[in-house]
């Protein structure tokens, strides 16, 4: 009898995990469906079911919808959905990806409030000295006003792979306009453009032979 009621435990437990991993999948596929989409309306009504609430953790839910606001370019419902991920309490990894997110977003909005407090975290993260060197680059170019950083931005540039050149080329834009050159600014603006503009270019038509070998075989 024992033997039995534990094999019926089992396989009500098996089928409890299978019915949450698969639910979670189902969901988890139709909700980045919206996000991919930009479909606010879509999530939003999926995102008021009980069950996605049940299935799929707040941080992710927050997380996705936040991604919409951001496509949308809503910069007050980003704000809020950016409050809400921040204040939450959740592990390491996904407290540091809230932040760095966060950081990105804002320093390009130049919004110094928010990214000084940002930065105050990143600086002490263990463990990550590129990305503490990397943020605070972008801090001293878009918040400071500096251009501190031209040298090591301008060494081996032509050597680097082109999306990466062309991300160099125009930190060095805003620092030439940080100093207040606004030609050489122009030059190394109109230079980032073109290296990724050629880089895409470039991708498409290795994509393009890619699939034509695969046709032909």
């Amino acid at each position: 009898m024992y033997k039995i009621i534990m094999i019926t435990l089992t396989a009500v437990i098996v089928a409890l995990y299978l019915i949450r991993f698969l639910g979670n999948r189902y969901y988890q596929k139709r909700l980045l469906n919206c996000v991919q989409r930009c479909d606010l309306d879509g999530f939003l009504k999926l995102e008021n079911k009980r069950a996605v609430r049940a299935l799929i953790p707040a941080f992710n839910l927050h997380y996705m919808k936040l991604n919409i606001f951001l496509m949308r370019k809503d910069e007050q419902r980003t704000d809020e959905e950016f409050d809400v991920l921040l204040d939450m309490k959740v592990g390491k990894t996904m407290r540091r990806d809230a932040v760095l997110k966060a950081f990105y977003y804002y320093v390009k909005r130049r919004d110094g409030g928010r990214t000084r407090k940002l930065i105050a975290e990143i600086r002490g993260f263990q463990d990550a000295e590129d990305t503490i060197r990397e943020c605070a680059m972008l801090f001293d170019i878009y918040i400071l006003g500096r251009s501190n950083h031209m040298e090591e931005l301008l060494k081996d540039l032509d050597t680097l792979p082109p999306q990466q050149r062309a991300v160099h080329e125009y930190l060095l834009s805003l620092q030439y306009e940080n100093r207040g050159e606004k030609e050489r600014a122009r030059e190394y603006e109109d230079r980032s453009v073109k290296t990724l503009k050629d880089a895409l270019e470039a991708e498409k038509k290795r994509r393009e032979e890619k699939q034509k070998e695969t046709v032909e075989k």
